[in-house]
């Protein structure tokens, strides 16, 4: 049986809190996987690899020989429209006594703090290793989940979701 989220989202707001999270939790895999990419790109100035992706590369490495995961902040995801579903009407929040400025500063503070991790269930997808391991290039590594709760399955909606009202009647 695969997620739903429309499941997931009826528990919550019926605040059946535990009983979403174990719902969850007993859809996250055993195993999950996450492709990396590894630049091999060179500086045109001097034919010489890149010195900012070598450190990176060097990093993912540290980061794998060191059982650490790789993590992303939000703002420096590739998707411009990754944690982008939700948006405020300014016009409803100045109505309300909210100042849109303040709130925005706070949204785009917090999206340079937190950090995503990626993973995926499929553990040989040619689509993943061209996208997320820059065309082969990169490597996978396989992680056993010991704490489902910790993970969360990506939502995608078809259209966008306005919050400002649901923020002024807080």
């Amino acid at each position: 049986m695969t997620f739903d989220k429309s499941t997931f989202l009826d528990l919550l707001v019926a605040k059946k809190v535990n009983e979403a999270l174990e719902y969850k939790d007993s859809h996250i895999p055993s195993k999950l996987y996450k492709y990396v990419a590894l630049s091999n790109r060179y500086c045109e100035r001097n034919g010489q690899p890149c010195v900012a992706d070598q450190y990176r590369n060097e990093k993912k490495f540290d980061a794998l020989s060191d059982n650490d995961v790789w993590m992303t902040r939000i703002d420096r995801l590739n998707d411009p429209y990754e944690s982008r579903a939700v948006y405020l009407r300014r016009q409803t929040l100045v109505d309300n006594g909210i100042q849109p400025e303040i709130l925005q500063s706070l949204i785009d503070k917090a999206r340079t703090r937190q950090v995503v991790g990626c993973f995926t269930s499929l553990k040989n997808s040619v689509p993943m290793w061209t996208y997320y391991a820059d065309s082969h290039s990169g490597y996978c590594v396989e992680y056993k989940v010991h704490r489902p709760r910790a993970f969360f399955p990506a939502f995608y909606e078809e259209e966008r979701i306005g919050v400002a009202r649901t923020l002024a009647r807080l």
